[in-house]
């Protein structure tokens, strides 16, 4: 947010906040190529579902058909800067281009509960990285830390 790094590896919802920070001195690229191959991402995407067993069917149809609207996503995009998942939103925004870009080269995020697990030992490995730290030993020392804890969630 400070602008002393040559790059940050995050999604649109962060967007906003280096917008703000930044300004005009903001730039978003997709990832780059190794091998002649552009590296890949993850995917999220999320959804409204309603219950098969709620009592009141039709408000909570109603209530996702509403969050779920044209005018509703370009909503929940503008404040949460997420892309949304209708198709009549167009978005008119330059730095989401790369975005959009990347999603060529992007895989769902698996929606298993191994998930959970990944974040916080890449972030620390990423901290550790930036600190000076070997990148190899430190991400090698993540993979492990993660093999570990979803061994444990599998007992």
């Amino acid at each position: 947010m400070d602008g002393k790094v040559g790059m940050v590896v995050n999604g649109p919802w962060a967007i906003p906040d280096y917008q703000g920070a930044l300004g005009d001195d903001l730039g978003i690229a997709i990832l780059p190529e190794v091998n002649g191959e552009v590296l890949n991402s993850f995917s999220g995407n999320k959804g409204w579902l309603v219950s098969y067993y709620t009592e009141n069917q039709h408000w909570a149809t109603e209530l996702a058909l509403f969050a779920t609207n044209a005018d509703s996503s370009a909503t929940y995009f503008e404040v949460a800067g997420e892309l949304p998942g209708h198709t009549e939103v167009e978005i008119d925004n330059e730095l989401m281009a790369a975005i959009f870009d990347q999603t060529q080269y992007a895989h769902p995020m698996p929606n298993i509960p191994e998930m959970s697990k990944v974040w916080e030992p890449i972030a620390d490995a990423l901290t550790f990285i930036s600190q000076g730290e070997d990148p190899q030993e430190v991400l090698d020392e993540a993979v492990e830390l993660l093999k570990e804890d979803i061994a444990l969630m599998q007992q």
